[in-house]
């Protein structure tokens, strides 16, 4: 990024030392001050390498704050010349005394740091492993500027000490003994701690300065310092450049992590990885699923997932159903790794660590219905979302809070070859690396045999390093197998349970083929203004290429060829133009016309399905009426005059009867045609209950017990009384199968069941035998029916209703005792308010 001072400068000369001055008293090397830079170009790889190292080392001091303000106006005359621009770099760290500064800031290649690893100490606050310890950082300097002032004091010390290093003065003809280095002391009353090192001069200011670096400066923050915070995160980098404060992206980055589609862990000790894979519902959501969801055929209820756990059980070993959480599945697995001998893991063991990783789709289906049903609109849009992920893609490594160089960074950090092992292993399911946000969490302490290269771009090429790779890729490679299971197993189980809800030919399945062409026609409506601007941009230009007489006349007559082609295809394109405007009034007629015959239809089935339910009420009523005119006949046979109670017994009786007749045609109000098209809020319980009333007296009748299980309420807004018909046809459907099954003595008891969650399904099954095998893949088409004299209409209707209404109803999986099918998921959730 910047321009690098090196030791081939031409301030860079050979030094050639008098004989003269040479005695047998001061014989001895020497060292010319260029080997400074060179060191330092040879160790410190770029500006971000160096800046990262100056962190670190605030790191180190048990600093919790660490502030770096870059000023590239700063402008200072030091020793007679102009210096441009100021890097400051201010922690609250335990600061540096005397000895600390000689024998570390002073002495090339020494650091106390080596002596605490040696000894395997931390530090005394925070108890922080040490991140350096080859006392080269300092040299970091040298990539940022050429002047160094560091102010510093320990917190029991009331001396503060000021170094001085000309760093631009290694570049001239002379040895490093002959450099002012300056250090000066100062009596400062105060009882903390700290170092401020100002870096002047900078190498190149001018690159800093462009506005356009800011966004690439706050990632090569982002590169210094993890984002992934751990619990036992205490450091913080704040920066700004020029007064502009760099963007704290964490709360953006926690959202981003949040929005993943699934997450993933692994714990690695002695050996043995610990894998924790964690599956939110669009973990699913490909394009085939994806288009069942949209078409209300499917959605991912808490039911419908429970109900996938029972009947794919087999498959999904280790797997558990996680409610309360934003993830709807949880598998543990432990994966011992396989492709390291027991004997080498042991020598080799890189020592205890964890990954997470963090998984992304870019499908536009997807992304369009994440955005809309997440509501994430107020986190970033869509291409800032893309943007955000492809910022942070890849696996980092990082130790003790700070990345490692190298590692999942750019087109070459794929170093776990994520992307190259899906191409070659042909599965479309495996991770890629631009897809997936992961964290390799080392420690000092624990992880101390994975060696840091010098340069600090990665690790030394050990058998350690060697042993840690193959097992983050073995544990990677079991996750992937699970995933494409997962996967497999719902995408069969959402066809099976879609493939008996497919209404061929629904209007609304038209209607929406018809709004789809006609966006597609409309969305080209900017072609004519275009071509006219490119039409009249050649023209002019042709204009000018024929005034030029030094054009050549060949030149100039393809030119006009082109320009009498551009008009032909013009008029064509015009034909064309009004052919689409043509079909558009065409289409926008078809649409009236269908708009009219689909509510046609619609009223047909609200219809239909208001006339089965009173059909089954006609029944009820037809007894009621003759209960009462056989109770009339008795009192009017009676030979003797009948006694006043007796009477107003039987009037009560009357009174009674006619009082339930007219509470149950009062059910139906809400189907009849002056209210039907009327939507209605309500609670679902309310609802439920006053269904549950309906059907009592015919439940004491034939000892069905009616039960509804509801944990907390939720209201919907629909039309009620096309409701009552689908709750009305599950009921009478159930009380045929219940009768039946008694009668064969399958069971025992007749119990019917409606369970309400306040996601906004109802689910409703009995005991009975339930649907038989040969039905169920058709059981809502038209006309199928296993009942004697059933129409086979009932469900097809309530089904059609529900669409129309973006609610649904398919057949769960799970089967009863019989092996049958036989619960119904009645899906409100996208009506529910």
């Amino acid at each position: 990024m910047y321009m690098q001072l090196s030791l081939f400068d031409t301030n860079a000369e050979y030094l050639e030392t008098k004989v003269s001055d040479i005695t047998e008293a001061n014989t001895g090397f020497r060292v010319h001050a260029s080997l400074i830079y060179k060191l330092g170009e040879s160790l410190i790889a770029d500006d971000i390498t160096a800046l990262s190292e100056l962190i670190k080392n605030t790191y180190d001091a048990d600093a919790t704050m660490c502030m770096v303000n870059i000023n590239t106006d700063y402008l200072e005359t030091i020793d007679g010349k102009e210096c441009k621009g100021l890097i400051e770099i201010i922690d609250n760290g335990c600061g540096m005394g005397l000895s600390t500064i000689v024998n570390g800031w002073l002495t090339i290649s020494n650091s106390p740091k080596k002596k605490m690893k040696k000894e395997n100490r931390t530090t005394e606050k925070y108890h922080r492993y040490p991140l350096g310890d080859k006392g080269l950082g300092r040299l970091s300097v040298q990539k940022l500027g050429r002047y160094m002032q560091m102010t510093t004091k320990t917190k029991d010390s009331n001396e503060e000490y000021s170094l001085t290093i000309p760093w631009g003065d290694f570049l001239t003809n002379t040895t490093i003994d002959q450099i002012p280095v300056k250090l000066r002391s100062n009596v400062v009353n105060n009882n903390v701690s700290y170092t401020k090192i100002l870096i002047k001069d900078l190498i190149n200011a001018d690159a800093w300065k462009k506005q356009e670096q800011i966004s690439a400066i706050e990632n090569s923050l982002s590169r210094i310092v993890s984002p992934f915070k751990s619990k036992d995160n205490n450091f913080k980098v704040l920066a700004k450049i020029d007064g502009q404060e760099i963007e704290d992206v964490q709360s953006i980055f926690d959202e981003l992590l949040k929005a993943s589609r699934a997450k993933y862990i692994i714990k690695f000790s002695k050996g043995v990885a610990e894998i924790q894979s964690l599956y939110k519902k669009d973990f699913f959501l490909n394009r085939e699923n994806l288009k069942e969801v949209l078409a209300l055929n499917f959605n991912f209820t808490e039911t419908a997932i429970a109900d996938f756990m029972k009947a794919y059980a087999y498959k999904l070993e280790n797997l558990a159903f996680v409610p309360i959480s934003n993830y709807l599945f949880e598998s543990n697995t432990e994966n011992i790794i396989q492709d390291i001998a027991a004997s080498e893991a042991n020598a080799f063991d890189p020592g205890d660590f964890e990954v997470e990783i963090y998984e992304y789709s870019f499908d536009q289906g997807y992304l369009d219905y994440f955005y809309q049903e997440m509501h994430l609109a107020n986190f970033v849009d869509k291409d800032e979302f893309r943007d955000f992920v492809d910022r942070y893609h890849g696996i980092k490594v990082v130790r003790d809070g700070f990345i490692v160089r190298g590692f999942g960074e750019g087109e070459e950090g794929d170093w776990l070859g994520l992307s190259s092992s899906s191409k070659t292993t042909g599965s479309f399911f495996d991770f890629r690396n631009d897809s997936v946000i992961g964290c390799v969490k080392l420690t000092g302490l624990l992880n101390y045999k994975l060696k840091e290269t010098t340069n600090r771009e990665g690790f030394v090429d050990d058998e350690y390093f060697r042993s840690f790779k193959d097992i983050i890729k073995s544990s990677i490679r079991t996750i992937n197998k699970q995933r494409k299971r997962l996967n497999d197993s719902m995408r069969q189980y959402i066809v099976e349970s879609v493939s008996n809800i497919k209404i061929e030919d629904a209007p609304t399945d038209y209607f929406s083929s018809l709004n789809k062409i006609q966006t597609d026609l409309s969305s080209q409506s900017y072609l004519p203004q275009k071509i006219s601007q490119y039409k009249s941009t050649l023209s002019d230009s042709y204009k000018k290429v024929s005034s030029i007489e030094s054009v050549d006349a060949s030149v100039k007559q393809e030119i006009e060829n082109i320009v009498v082609a551009t008009n032909e295809l013009t008029d064509t394109f015009g034909f064309l133009l009004d052919e689409r405007n043509r079909l558009e009034k065409q289409i926008e007629a078809v649409k009236f016309e269908f708009g009219k015959i689909a509510q046609r239809i619609q009223d047909l089935f609200e219809l239909a399905g208001l006339g089965i339910s009173v059909e089954f009420f006609a029944h009820e009523f037809d007894s009621a009426i003759k209960n009462i005119r056989s109770k009339n006949a008795e009192i009017l046979k009676t030979s003797s005059i009948p006694q006043v109670n007796d009477l107003i017994k039987h009037i009560r009786y009357v009174d009674y009867s006619l009082n339930v007749l007219r509470k149950q045609v009062s059910y139906f109000n809400p189907g009849l045609k002056f209210v039907r098209a009327e939507k209605q809020d309500f609670s679902m319980i309310e609802f439920l209950d006053s269904h549950r009333s309906f059907y009592q007296e015919r439940c004491e009748k034939k000892n069905i017990i009616f039960h509804v299980i509801s944990s907390q309420d939720f209201s919907v807004r629909i039309n009620r009384g096309m409701l009552n018909q689908v709750f009305d046809n599950l009921f009478n459907n159930s009380e045929y199968w219940l009768d039946f099954s008694a009668s064969k003595g399958l069971i025992q008891e007749k119990h019917y069941n409606i369970e309400m969650f306040s996601s906004g399904v109802v689910v409703v099954w009995d005991n009975g035998i339930g649907i038989s095998k040969d039905i169920e893949a058709r059981l809502f088409e038209p006309f199928e029916t296993k009942k004697e004299n059933g129409r086979g209409l009932g469900l097809y209707i309530a089904l059609s209703n529900l669409k129309y209404n973006s609610a649904s109803m398919h057949l769960l999986q799970e089967r009863n005792e019989f092996g049958n099918l036989f619960k119904f998921e009645v899906d409100l959730s996208q009506i529910k308010i």
